[in-house]
């Protein structure tokens, strides 16, 4: 039986919704993702967080909108229910990047 927690998503300054994660067995001990604060390595803005709860912060460095990213999207997806707001505003993002989305997702918008 799959645990669950809950999640908030959060980007510039903005609550976008809550949502729910599944305990994953291949995280072993921890069976939850942790919570992530993406700070931009270009300007320092920590700019979006995703916080599960029970779980500890940690950061990760990912560009922020301003700077060719701000994808909130976590790399495996198969064990999160996001909400309505964050999907928008992915798909937003999406739409109007210029450069190769995929690339820009796996590195931050250094692409």
């Amino acid at each position: 039986m799959k645990k669950v927690r809950t999640t908030e998503f959060w980007a510039d300054g903005r609550y976008l919704g809550p949502g729910r994660v599944y305990s994953n067995p291949r995280l072993g001990n921890s069976e939850f993702p942790f919570g992530i604060i993406y700070v931009c390595p270009r300007c320092g803005d920590a700019w979006g967080k995703v916080r599960v709860s029970l779980t500890r912060f940690y950061p990760r460095a990912r560009m922020c909108t301003e700077h060719g990213g701000g994808f909130l999207m976590p790399f495996d997806t198969s064990f999160f229910e996001f909400p309505r707001a964050m999907l928008k505003r992915e798909i937003s993002l999406i739409v109007s990047y210029e450069g190769d989305y995929d690339i820009a997702l796996l590195t931050g918008g250094a692409a």
